[in-house]
């Protein structure tokens, strides 16, 4: 019901988001930041504020007005990125705010949209571990720092700087700020800023660890750790602490402490709905676990940390994506004709336009929003349907091999065919008894040596008489053992994607998913976590 709500307070945005006034603009943007200092549960609110002045932008507006627009698509570009989870949107609200930035002289927001960027592409670098991802976040940090600091924008400052100081994993990266860090100790920063007293204590601790005293830096970490707790960063500078103590434990052997402080990231994350928060965690759980030798409990959080990766990574974000901005898209096609039927008839014109536009977006838009709304409820009922097509057809199939079976070893393969090709028949049987298929180089000359039929003629047979190829048929095999293996809980329920890959032939993860998706309409992921709910 809340969700519905929202999604109608998102139509009202669109309508009269024109109408807006500097006084509008700044009330919105502040309530907006109000619901995040609120709690995770108002992140729709939030979303719909910023939104309402972005979808308010066009090149007609005044300096002010622009400089509103782009603080809202960076703020709207923060929501995403710290409490969604969705890199790509936030990427997408950070690229119009530096398209709006291009028209402005304003370095401070300049300095946002630096941050806001080298926090992405910090992520992007987590995600693959591209040393290039890692340079274009060094080098964006480098200029947020500069422009905020130099304009005395201290809160920017802080931010910026906390944000690249918690990267204490990668200690190479911290020294790449060396300077800076040095600098924010001279910066004459109020007292009375928000966020002052607790980068105060941030700045000594880095200070201690890259002088080399790590359980000093830890014991600055655990005494700021409440302190954020009034500050609009409160989610943020919690997630970056709990992360940063349990490394530095995990860094100085201190299993124990490590595992103590990622189970209270995770706790934190799952109450915030902080995805990179969990995903966090379960990174942290898994090697503290391997440290400790328990590769059991390690190869669990490993499939944990792979499905928070799933969510927010997750491609069916993409039909969010392409949904707002066809929103976008058309308010912005409302704006240019508003402007140009103004020219010659504009009382009237504007009127009927108005009506016009306003019929065709509420029948386009309701029903939409109703369907991502419900998104998540169809998908998994879809998702169970093409889970339990699949078993019938590895059913149905287990009964075709048996009878293959029986036929090939009793010789009447040619009474068991329906019309087929014996020879067609004797490659499905022997591929049913080999295990040689599940090899990474299982090739059409392995299975001609196996069927005694030269390649150029097996090759025909496959496509006249089973109507499919080579890659297409071992594909089908490779994926039906993979079905079995991920349905078997209670076997291979500790098993990763990664295992699972190999074990049925595949060299990659990456290459077992693409056939997988393409034979289920499933991921290897969705498949397991069915099977998982079903064994319960």
């Amino acid at each position: 019901m809340r969700g519905c709500f929202v999604a109608l307070l998102l139509i009202v945005s669109v309508f009269h988001c024109h109408s807006l006034t500097l006084k509008d603009t700044q009330a919105l943007i502040n309530q907006g930041r109000n619901y995040l200092i609120d709690g995770a549960e108002y992140t729709d609110s939030a979303r719909m504020c910023f939104s309402k002045v972005l979808n308010s932008y066009h090149r007609g507006l005044s300096e002010e007005q622009m400089c509103h627009c782009a603080v809202a698509a960076i703020n709207l570009s923060s929501l995403y990125f710290h409490y969604v989870g969705d890199y790509k949107s936030a990427y997408e609200a950070l690229i119009k705010a530096s398209e709006i930035s291009d028209n402005l002289d304003r370095p401070i927001i300049a300095a946002q949209i630096a941050m806001n960027f080298a926090n992405i592409y910090a992520i992007f670098s987590h995600q693959v571990e591209s040393p290039e991802f890692d340079k274009l976040s060094i080098d964006e940090y480098h200029k947020a720092f500069r422009l905020a600091s130099e304009n005395e924008s201290w809160l920017q400052t802080i931010v910026t700087f906390c944000n690249f100081t918690s990267e204490v994993q990668k200690p190479e990266y911290v020294r790449q700020f060396t300077d800076e860090i040095k600098k924010f100790g001279t910066l004459p920063i109020p007292p009375d800023n928000p966020d002052f007293c607790y980068a105060k204590i941030r700045y000594k601790s880095i200070s201690a660890l890259l002088g080399g005293d790590t359980i000093t830096a830890i014991n600055y970490l655990k005494t700021q750790l409440g302190s954020s707790y009034d500050t609009p960063n409160r989610v943020i500078y919690t997630h970056q602490d709990l992360r940063s103590i349990s490394y530095l434990y995990y860094q100085t052997h201190r299993l124990d402490s490590a595992l103590y402080y990622a189970g209270k990231l995770l706790k934190f994350g799952n109450k915030e709905h902080n995805l990179e928060a969990v995903s966090d965690a379960y990174c942290l759980m898994e090697r503290i676990y391997q440290q400790n030798g328990d590769f059991d409990a390690a190869r669990m959080v490993h499939t944990k940390f792979l499905v928070s990766q799933d969510s927010i990574l997750n491609f069916q974000s993409l039909g969010t994506i392409d949904n707002l901005k066809f929103i976008n898209d058309l308010a912005a096609e409302r704006q240019k004709s508003s402007i140009l039927l103004a020219e010659s008839d504009r009382q009237k014109k504007l009127r009927e336009l108005i009506i016009l536009f306003s019929g065709l977006l509420l029948a386009i838009t309701i029903p939409l929003l109703i369907v991502i709304a419900n998104r998540h409820r169809r998908l998994q009922a879809s998702y169970q349907d093409l889970y339990n097509q699949r078993q019938q057809i590895i059913e149905q199939e287990s009964r075709n091999r048996k009878l293959r079976k029986e036929h090939f070893e009793a010789g009447t393969i040619d009474e068991s065919g329906g019309g087929r090709n014996p020879d067609a028949l004797m490659v499905l049987s022997i591929l049913d008894k080999s295990d040689e298929v599940f090899e990474p180089d299982f090739s059409l000359q392995t299975l001609s040596e196996l069927t005694h039929i030269r390649p150029r003629t097996l090759s025909m047979i496959l496509n006249e008489q089973l109507h499919t190829t080579f890659r297409d048929l071992i594909n089908q095999y490779r994926v039906r053992e993979a079905c079995e293996k991920l349905s078997d809980i209670a076997n291979y329920g500790q098993y990763t994607i990664e295992a699972i890959s190999q074990s049925v032939g595949y060299k990659s993860r990456t290459s077992l998913i693409t056939a997988f998706k393409k034979e289920t309409g499933l991921t290897p992921s969705e498949y397991q976590r069915i099977a998982r709910k079903k064994s319960i």
